[in-house]
């Protein structure tokens, strides 16, 4: 496996997918731990989202997942609808 250049930021992907009503106070509630990751909506009427993880901080990002799924349900997508499997890139 080849090591990304120095500098660089190296992340992983989860999707999750959340009610729609619920998406905004989602969207503000991870903004509020900054840094933590990163939330780009692939499907907002679906409420499909992808949080980009910086390595070294996908167990603090699961704790607070968890914390979060007692208020807003979500579910953790093993694999995308084929229809947004090209836009994840």
């Amino acid at each position: 496996m080849d090591t990304p250049p120095e500098g660089t930021l190296t992340t992983s992907s989860l999707y999750l997918m959340l009610p729609r009503q619920d998406m905004a106070f989602f969207d503000n509630l991870m903004e509020s731990y900054g840094g933590l990751a990163c939330i780009r909506t692939l499907d907002g009427k679906r409420g499909i989202v992808r949080l980009q993880i910086p390595t070294g901080l996908h167990r603090e990002t699961l704790q607070v997942l968890e914390g979060i799924g007692r208020d807003i349900p979500f579910t953790v997508l093993t694999e995308l609808p084929p229809d947004l499997r090209d836009s994840t890139e």
